[in-house]
């Protein structure tokens, strides 16, 4: 009994270096386990010595041992999908009313290996053994989407020149949403499939459910993917990681007064806000439609935030932000670069591209300083961590990598005096302070500002002229401010639970704007906040710091 409860205790160690964002110390180690220190240090040695743990010398904490990764492979070596797969196969058609299929790639097409019928009277036959183009159907965009980048590049390679760049849209998007909707097919069939990952986060099948369009329109299929992502990682014991968050917080109350929606949007992922004070507009992204959005406020000083009009213009590629130059028009962030066009749905040119040797990644928020400066986050759309930047481009498109090691590179903010920038890295839940020398654009003195609690994300920045930093918790219904000492002095509770970025606009930067999400919501959590995906505005008595334009 003595060895059993003390291998729990091993393993009790080991759950809590790997769900750890940053190396622990062992005092850290020592307060959560609550072991006496003799006992930690006798432990950690024997997981030591079994390759289980190491020490991460430059952090002076404990990591998870490489040990893991040679048990993950032979783990993963005698896995039999269809079997895993059985239980969850036999439940979709149970939950949704449609047929579920397990597909895996086999050469250029896509190939049902298993699959349940659906309850419907007309329903989606599951054939067992059909192949498909891999392009053809959700599961199989979802198997390329999330599968090997060679093989990926070499079956885009293969397809017509005029198939190719709507696939290769595609597979952006789906990549950006964690799941994949397929093409209408014969007879007005639709489906929807997430990813099935493997250990080092790839697609090994993909899970997927197929009926009629006049059953499952866009709407129903986007609030069936996260069921399905929820699924597909039972299936493989959530191999792949669980970076994209499925189950929202409970809701803390009723909205904060003086939240006002100002433009019911419905965006899939609304991004990016940034006010011109020129046309006094709030331009942002839905960066998974994709479309541009621009929300119009009225003439004159004292209009309403929610008096203005709005517009938007459909988007060829997943865009993250989109920047006002200070010449006019934008800069459009698009996995494959950044794009100046002078009109919105006009021609675009490529201004810089700081990530192309990283072809899977992609950009994120974007931010520019009083110079005109464009700071850009980067990020592995699979969530791998630390294999994001931040860099900052110049005003003629040269790139510099400023800082690099982030998992979710996303909002960024600057203070007042440009001398302070704020920038929060989703993945592990924290918001770092720098200094910056504003006339340089460099750097340094990188430190942690805030963190959040398990189950809630820092998103979107937006820095206030008195010093404090306003930031969207995802997952948690609220925007939160922090003084420039990084404690926190007040709480924005909003009717949704993803809210995504903040920007301060109006003639006096009076009115906070807050984006906000509807992707992987599943129905329930859809019909409770109905509002997701929403443009919000809050008049919070606080004035923004001034923003940049891009002066490219």
């Amino acid at each position: 009994m003595a060895g059993a409860a003390a291998l729990d205790k091993a393993f009790g160690l080991l759950d809590d270096i790997a769900a750890a964002s940053t190396p622990l110390t062992a005092a850290q180690l020592q307060a959560e386990s609550g072991l006496p220190r003799s006992t930690l240090h006798r432990l950690l040695a024997a997981l030591e010595k079994r390759g289980l743990v190491r020490r991460a010398v430059r952090d002076r904490g404990w990591r998870p041992g490489f040990r893991l990764l040679e048990l993950a492979r032979a783990a993963w070596s005698g896995f039999d999908l269809r079997d895993a797969a059985t239980e969850e196969l036999g439940a979709l058609p149970e939950l949704t009313g449609e047929t579920a299929q397990l597909a895996v790639l086999d050469g250029d097409a896509c190939v049902v290996v298993d699959g349940a019928a659906g309850l419907q009277a007309i329903r989606h036959a599951a054939v067992l053994g059909q192949r498909t183009p891999w392009q053809a159907s959700a599961p199989g965009l979802a198997l390329v989407s999330f599968g090997d980048l060679p093989v990926r590049r070499s079956l885009l390679a293969a397809l017509p020149a005029a198939e190719r760049e709507a696939v290769a849209a595609a597979i952006e998007i789906a990549r950006g949403r964690g799941y994949a909707l397929g093409p209408a097919g014969a007879e007005g069939a639709v489906d929807v499939a997430a990813p099935v990952l493997d250990y080092r986060g790839q697609a090994a099948a993909s899970l997927g459910v197929a009926g009629p369009r006049f059953r499952l329109d866009d709407t129903r299929l986007h609030a069936l993917a996260p069921l399905l992502m929820a699924a597909a990682r039972r299936v493989s014991h959530n191999a792949g990681g669980t970076a994209m968050s499925l189950t929202p917080a409970p809701r803390p109350g009723p909205p904060s007064r003086g939240v006002r929606c100002v433009s019911a949007s419905a965006a899939l992922l609304g991004e990016a806000p940034y006010w011109s004070p020129a046309d006094q507009a709030l331009w942002w992204v839905d960066m998974l439609a994709p479309r541009l959005h621009r929300h119009a406020r009225a003439g004159d000083a004292s209009a309403a935030a929610g008096s203005g009009t709005d517009a938007d213009w459909p988007l060829d590629r997943l865009a993250s932000a989109a920047v006002p130059r200070r010449r006019g028009g934008l800069v459009i962030a698009r996995p494959d670069g950044l794009y100046a066009c002078d009109a919105p749905g006009g021609p675009a040119t490529l201004l810089s591209h700081p990530e192309a040797a990283a072809p899977d990644h992609r950009y994120n928020d974007a931010k520019c300083d009083a110079r005109g400066r464009l700071w850009i986050g980067t990020l592995d759309p699979t969530g791998q961590p630390g294999r994001g930047s931040l860099f900052r481009v110049d005003a003629d498109g040269g790139a510099t990598r400023v800082d690099s090691g982030f998992t979710v590179a996303n909002g960024l903010a600057f203070s007042t005096d440009g001398c302070t920038l704020w920038f929060a890295d989703s993945g592990p839940r924290v918001v770092y302070a720098y200094d910056v020398d504003p006339v340089r654009g460099t750097v340094g003195n990188r430190r942690l500002f805030a963190q959040w609690e398990e189950g809630v994300k820092p998103d979107g920045l937006a820095a206030d002229a008195d010093g404090g930093v306003w930031v969207a918790v995802w997952d948690g219904w609220r925007v939160e401010r922090y003084d420039a000492a990084g404690r926190r002095t007040r709480v924005v509770r909003l009717p949704v639970p993803r809210p995504t970025s903040l920007a301060f606009g109006g003639r006096r930067l009076e009115t906070l704007y807050v984006t906000s999400a509807r992707v992987r919501l599943d129905a329930d959590s859809l019909a409770a906040a109905p509002l997701s995906g929403a443009l919000f505005a809050v008049e919070t008595g606080a004035r923004g710091a001034p923003v940049g334009l891009f002066a490219g």
